[in-house]
């Protein structure tokens, strides 16, 4: 887990991230972390502003670890289908281009598509843009990647 603030001086447009200690957040905790702002802005910068409020814009915490398995989703086939249907569709990299289309109830697990190609679903569109991969995984989750 990581945990960082972005801090700026009042009145700035800019922030910079500072890590906060996996502890409860407390008034010592605040401090050092405006010290630590402080240290950053220096380093940066060249000076500091001190006496100059620190606004604390956003917080934000990063967790790290293997991705979860889940339950296969409910309505994912066990097996394809039908074989997937062709259309033109522009795509800002390469203008037009033939496109698998598929309806999502027919990706069965294991399922693989190289982009360019659109998957229709009841209430949603994934495009998987050329270049890109897309693989239908055991627990019914759609994978997009390069």
């Amino acid at each position: 887990m990581r945990r960082t603030a972005a801090m700026r001086y009042q009145g700035q447009n800019y922030e910079q991230e500072v890590p906060f200690p996996p502890a409860t957040i407390d008034d010592a905790v605040l401090a050092e972390a405006y010290e630590e702002y402080g240290r950053l802005y220096e380093g940066f910068y060249g000076y500091r502003l001190d006496g100059i409020p620190i606004e604390l814009v956003r917080a934000s915490v990063v967790a790290v670890g293997e991705a979860p398995r889940f339950e296969r989703l409910p309505g994912v086939p066990e097996e394809v289908a039908e074989e997937p249907r062709e259309r033109n569709v522009f795509f800002p990299e390469t203008g037009f281009a033939p496109a698998s289309v598929v309806r999502r109830e027919e990706l069965a697990p294991g399922t693989e598509l190289t982009g360019p190609a659109i998957v229709e679903f009841m209430d949603s569109t994934v495009v998987v843009s050329p270049g890109w991969d897309l693989t239908a995984r055991e627990d019914g989750i759609l994978e997009v990647a390069r």
